[in-house]
């Protein structure tokens, strides 16, 4: 039997100050390195009560949250459902929500869902956590919000040894660090994942949370290039947006690169010049 693709839909609430285009780039572009996901972002619902509220910059309540989130569920589905009998389009609803948010839960989780929704917030988040940076954050968490959807009742539970596994339970933001950076899948994890799903949606997972198709800082991929010409310079900047220093460290850089270049060719032309006038 062929596995079924999990279709992820992606809910992005206004973030303040993220130019958004590179962090929609890199997460679609794992479309094209895997069949077990199909990540896809959904229109946003302009008023939508409960999307305003995630979008507050206060603290929010989690519970809140949660007790809202089916209803907001329900009537946003009928809200795609009209927009597609409107322009005409197939009517195609994903098999869960994935909602990436900067919110901030008044008890300090990052992370709260069921069986066909996920909110990630991503609030407490500070610059002091990166490496890596707060998009990798996002990619790396909504790759464990796709495995609990397309597992359902049956996903991996957290764990509280920390293993820099994607399911580690980890009591506060800072520490999430450690699985977003070494993009691992434990084997309890994995097993688990295999017996609700497959061995390839394991496999999927382990690539895409690994992150090796971004290249490395001395090496960048082509991926990471066009993400950079997009405004999001993965193995530079930090958080929302590329800061002042971030900026010129990479002018001086590129710059610098130049500047070395010029003087090699100097060096060169002087030197044919002496050996032409000395012959």
């Amino acid at each position: 039997m062929t596995e079924r693709t999990t279709k992820i839909g992606i809910i992005l609430p206004k973030i303040k100050n993220l130019d958004t285009r590179a962090l929609k780039y890199l997460i679609l572009y794992q479309n094209t390195l895997q069949d077990s996901f199909l990540f896809q972002f959904l229109p946003t619902q302009q008023d939508s009560q409960f999307l305003n509220y995630i979008e507050s910059d206060k603290p929010i309540n989690r519970q809140t949250v949660e007790t809202k989130a089916d209803k907001f569920i329900a009537e946003y589905s009928n809200f795609l459902r009209k927009n597609a009998k409107d322009y005409k389009l197939l009517e195609d609803l994903p098999d869960g929500f994935v909602i990436l948010s900067i919110a901030k839960f008044e008890d300090h989780y990052y992370y709260t869902g069921d069986n066909n929704w996920t909110m990630v917030a991503l609030g407490d988040w500070k610059r002091h956590m990166a490496p890596p940076s707060i998009v990798e954050f996002f990619m790396s968490l909504l790759i464990g919000s796709a495995i609990d959807i397309a597992c359902r009742d049956k996903f991996p539970k957290s764990h509280h040894a920390t293993r820099g596994c994607i399911s580690d339970f980890a009591a506060s933001i800072s520490d999430v660090r450690l699985s977003v950076l070494t993009g691992f899948l434990c084997d309890s994890c994995s097993d688990t994942i295999k017996h609700a799903r497959s061995e390839k949606l394991v496999t999927d997972a382990k690539d895409l949370l690994a992150k090796k198709w971004l290249g490395n800082v001395s090496e960048p991929s082509h991926v990471a290039e066009t993400a950079k010409k997009l405004g999001y310079d993965l193995f530079r900047t930090k958080g929302v947006k590329q800061t002042f220093t971030e900026s010129l460290l990479a002018t001086v850089e590129q710059e610098g690169v130049k500047l070395i270049l010029k003087i090699i060719g100097t060096v060169i032309v002087a030197a044919l010049l002496l050996w032409l006038g000395l012959k």
